[in-house]
């Protein structure tokens, strides 16, 4: 009998999944991470609540920008006895597709033809484990979260403003031990208490890049008192490289591939993989196939990444915190000048770009892009990150968290103008 960390025999997850591709209507704008617009479309196509069970996977998240026609594609899981509510799935969504869109509708309202509905064929019991023995083999394995982790630290690795799993605070035992936890409540219907299981000290989680992601909300259903009703959740994003992980361990990693972890499962978050994408989690069409021949050009690629990272300086409440939004933009700069401060455009921004470690920036692209061909093409030109104009303004975007807090170190401040960057500070400061 093949057994797992708790002793118990391993099982497969009862879980059934459907791939469901949509075709949008109307020119469509998303927010960077995906999953509260198809938690919205799932309460639709069940009913006002979404049933205990039934989790979504955002495969589109990432890209923010679609037009009249495009294919739009995505995950519907059931586990336990919510897997009978997918035989209705097929004819709730249709159903959706003749409603009217009406002024100020949700994203996906009024706003899409049903196109097809596929189920999805799980692996085996027998070929999980086989590949959990494969994994064994090598010496390191690349664990990469595509969907926000939502894990919460215990209290006493918990700190003011981090209180959940982030790239300073990844430890293996906990990640582990909320794995088996969460295994255990989709195969036995119930979140088992108690002490943790026990790993061995050589088992090591070292973080190559989560970058921290917010989500917002519209009308978030019963939302918390001091908490409105439109709010944001946030999580990590990103990989981390695991060793010394015992073989029980990974036969429990491999048998969650499809599960998803952490909290906010309903909106999508705690999607994972191990090594290279799944076919399975492809979206309808990447950034690469949607340039074409134009793939190969460094500009044209970040051109079309920008509009996605404009949306995460957007959405990330530290960056508003930092002056970075838009919308406090004009009001930071009265303040810089009345301060005797003066502007520039931050192409500014280029010299930290510079200083960047190659792998740093890579791992950072590929956490937000993960399985994207044009982030490799990206990363091959990286030599042009000094050269190239609007690579570099991609690339301040996509560190901005970094360079607000190096801008500040020097006596600067970043505020965002448009789709732009731009640097305040003193004479001296912005000359140097």
């Amino acid at each position: 009998m093949i057994n797992l960390p708790d002793q118990q025999p391993a099982a497969a997850l009862p879980l059934e999944r459907l791939k469901v591709r949509l075709r949008l209507r109307q020119r469509t704008f998303f927010h960077f991470q995906h999953g509260g617009v198809l938690h919205g479309l799932l309460c639709r196509a069940f009913g006002s609540h979404l049933p205990p069970g039934i989790f979504p996977l955002a495969l589109e998240s990432g890209r923010v920008a679609f037009q009249p026609g495009d294919f739009y594609d995505f995950v519907v899981s059931a586990a336990g006895s919510s897997r009978a509510l997918l035989s209705v799935f097929e004819a709730s969504l249709r159903s959706l597709t003749n409603a009217k869109r009406k002024p100020g509708a949700a994203t996906l309202d009024g706003n899409f033809e049903l196109v097809a509905v596929e189920k999805l064929a799980a692996p085996t019991l027998e070929e999980s484990l086989a590949r959990a023995e494969m994994l064994l083999e090598q010496e390191s394995l690349r664990l990469i979260f595509h969907s926000p982790l939502r894990l919460r630290r215990p209290e006493e690795l918990a700190q003011l403003g981090a209180s959940y799993f982030n790239r300073d605070c990844f430890p293996a035992r906990l990640l582990f031990d909320r794995l088996w936890r969460r295994y255990r409540q989709l195969v036995d219907g119930e979140f088992p208490s108690g002490e943790a299981i026990p790993m061995p000290p050589s088992a090591i989680a070292r973080v190559e890049d989560l970058v921290w992601l917010d989500m917002p909300v519209r009308g978030r259903i019963e939302g918390k008192p001091g908490r409105p009703r439109g709010t944001t959740l946030g999580g990590v994003c990103g990989s981390v490289a695991l060793s010394g992980v015992p073989v029980e361990w990974l036969r429990l990693l491999v048998l969650m591939e499809a599960g998803q972890l952490g909290s906010s499962t309903h909106f999508g978050f705690g999607g994972f993989f191990v090594g290279e994408l799944p076919a399975w989690l492809r979206p309808a069409r990447t950034y690469e196939e949607a340039l074409g021949f134009r793939a190969g050009d460094p500009r044209a690629a970040a051109e079309a990444l920008t509009p996605a990272a404009l949306a995460i300086l957007d959405e990330g409440a530290s960056f508003f915190r930092s002056g970075l939004s838009r919308f406090s933009a004009a009001e930071g700069q009265r303040r810089a000048r009345a301060a005797g401060m003066q502007d520039a455009v931050a192409g500014a921004g280029t010299r930290f770009i510079k200083d960047l470690d190659g792998r740093a920036v890579m791992a950072r692209l590929e956490a937000l892009w993960p399985g994207e061909p044009l982030v490799e093409k990206l990363g091959s030109r990286l030599e042009l990150r000094g050269e190239c104009a609007e690579l570099a303004k991609l690339l301040g975007k996509v560190f901005a968290s970094e360079l607000v807090e190096a801008m500040q170190r020097e006596g600067k401040r970043l505020v965002r103008i448009g789709d732009q960057l731009r640097v305040v500070g003193r004479v001296e400061a912005l000359a140097a």
